[in-house]
This record gives C-alpha cells, structure tokens and sequence, in this order.
C-alpha cells in the first residue's frame, strides 16, 4: 500500500551511536535516566 502512514516510534537496541540528546519521552525522570545510567545499567 502506497498510503501507509510512518509509525510515531521506533523500539531499538541502545546503541553508542544513537544520539540520545533529542530524546524525550514525556517524563523527566525517565529522560533523565537513559540519558545518566542507561549504559551502566
């Protein structure tokens, strides 16, 4: 189908060349910690 709208996310596998200073998913707290603690955790 040539109409088929783009999905609003993508889920991926965290990778080091993701550019996560875009990111906001709504929630501070959540920003907050893939931003600090993702790649530890």
């Amino acid at each position: 189908m040539s109409g088929e709208a783009k999905p609003r996310f993508v889920i991926e596998k965290l990778r080091r060349e993701l550019d996560l200073s875009g990111f906001d998913c709504g929630n501070d707290a959540l920003n907050t910690w893939l931003k600090r603690f993702a790649w530890t955790n």
